[in-house]
Protein backbone atom coordinates (compact mmCIF):
# COMPACT_ATOMS: atom_id res chain seq x y z
CA UNK A 1 0.00 0.00 0.00
CA UNK A 2 1.10 3.56 -0.76
CA UNK A 3 1.43 6.08 1.79
CA UNK A 4 -1.41 9.13 1.45
CA UNK A 5 -0.90 12.63 2.41
CA UNK A 6 -3.94 14.33 3.46
CA UNK A 7 -4.00 17.00 5.85
CA UNK A 8 -6.46 17.88 8.76
CA UNK A 9 -8.13 20.73 7.40
CA UNK A 10 -8.77 19.19 3.38
CA UNK A 11 -10.45 15.80 5.61
CA UNK A 12 -12.56 18.06 8.01
CA UNK A 13 -13.95 19.68 4.37
CA UNK A 14 -16.58 17.31 4.51
CA UNK A 15 -15.84 15.25 7.81
CA UNK A 16 -19.42 13.95 8.40
CA UNK A 17 -18.70 11.84 4.97
CA UNK A 18 -15.52 10.99 5.48
CA UNK A 19 -16.43 9.78 9.32
CA UNK A 20 -19.48 7.67 7.74
CA UNK A 21 -17.36 6.34 5.04
CA UNK A 22 -14.64 5.04 7.71
CA UNK A 23 -17.04 3.82 9.66
CA UNK A 24 -18.86 1.83 6.76
CA UNK A 25 -15.25 0.37 5.70
CA UNK A 26 -14.55 -1.01 9.37
CA UNK A 27 -18.09 -2.56 9.37
CA UNK A 28 -17.16 -4.03 6.19
CA UNK A 29 -14.10 -5.38 7.20
CA UNK A 30 -12.63 -3.32 4.11
CA UNK A 31 -10.57 -1.26 6.16
CA UNK A 32 -6.82 -1.54 6.12
CA UNK A 33 -4.22 0.28 7.48
CA UNK A 34 -2.01 2.24 5.75
CA UNK A 35 2.07 1.83 5.95
CA UNK A 36 3.79 3.77 7.98
CA UNK A 37 5.83 6.13 6.55
CA UNK A 38 9.56 6.40 8.13
CA UNK A 39 11.35 9.24 8.63
CA UNK A 40 15.09 9.61 10.23
CA UNK A 41 15.56 12.50 12.36
CA UNK A 42 19.05 13.58 13.78
CA UNK A 43 20.16 13.58 16.61
CA UNK A 44 22.10 15.88 18.59
CA UNK A 45 24.66 13.64 19.31
CA UNK A 46 24.99 13.16 15.67
CA UNK A 47 23.10 9.60 15.47
CA UNK A 48 19.46 9.36 14.02
CA UNK A 49 16.17 8.87 14.91
CA UNK A 50 13.45 6.97 13.11
CA UNK A 51 9.62 8.49 13.54
CA UNK A 52 6.76 6.60 12.35
CA UNK A 53 3.64 8.66 10.59
CA UNK A 54 0.22 7.38 9.95
CA UNK A 55 -2.00 8.47 8.26
CA UNK A 56 -4.89 10.69 9.39
CA UNK A 57 -7.30 7.57 8.74
CA UNK A 58 -5.01 5.56 10.69
CA UNK A 59 -5.22 8.02 13.85
CA UNK A 60 -8.48 8.03 14.02
CA UNK A 61 -9.01 4.36 13.98
CA UNK A 62 -6.09 4.13 16.74
CA UNK A 63 -7.80 6.80 18.97
CA UNK A 64 -11.81 4.87 18.78
CA UNK A 65 -10.19 1.90 19.35
CA UNK A 66 -7.94 2.79 23.06
CA UNK A 67 -11.17 4.99 23.51
CA UNK A 68 -13.01 1.59 23.72
CA UNK A 69 -10.52 -0.72 25.21
CA UNK A 70 -9.68 2.11 28.19
CA UNK A 71 -13.49 2.06 29.44
CA UNK A 72 -14.47 1.51 32.65
CA UNK A 73 -14.43 -2.41 33.37
CA UNK A 74 -18.21 -3.63 33.35
CA UNK A 75 -19.87 -6.10 35.05
CA UNK A 76 -22.66 -8.93 34.50
CA UNK A 77 -25.03 -10.40 36.62
CA UNK A 78 -25.56 -13.44 35.63
CA UNK A 79 -27.39 -16.21 37.81
CA UNK A 80 -25.52 -15.76 40.88
CA UNK A 81 -22.37 -14.89 39.21
CA UNK A 82 -20.63 -11.79 38.37
CA UNK A 83 -18.57 -12.04 34.75
CA UNK A 84 -16.04 -8.66 35.18
CA UNK A 85 -13.65 -8.12 32.21
CA UNK A 86 -10.30 -7.55 33.25
CA UNK A 87 -8.07 -5.43 31.46
CA UNK A 88 -4.82 -6.14 30.87
CA UNK A 89 -2.09 -4.98 28.16
CA UNK A 90 -2.39 -8.00 25.68
CA UNK A 91 -6.30 -7.95 25.96
CA UNK A 92 -9.18 -8.70 27.94
CA UNK A 93 -10.62 -11.79 29.65
CA UNK A 94 -13.82 -12.65 31.77
CA UNK A 95 -13.28 -13.92 35.47
CA UNK A 96 -15.59 -15.77 36.82
CA UNK A 97 -16.43 -14.76 40.93
CA UNK A 98 -19.37 -15.87 43.41
CA UNK A 99 -22.04 -13.37 44.35
CA UNK A 100 -21.72 -12.75 47.60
Amino acid sequence: MSWSKVSHKKYGEDLEADILDLVERLKSKRYKAMDIRRVCMPKADGGKRQLGILILEDKIVQKAVSKILSAPPVSFVVINTIFRIKHFAVGYFFKKEAVI
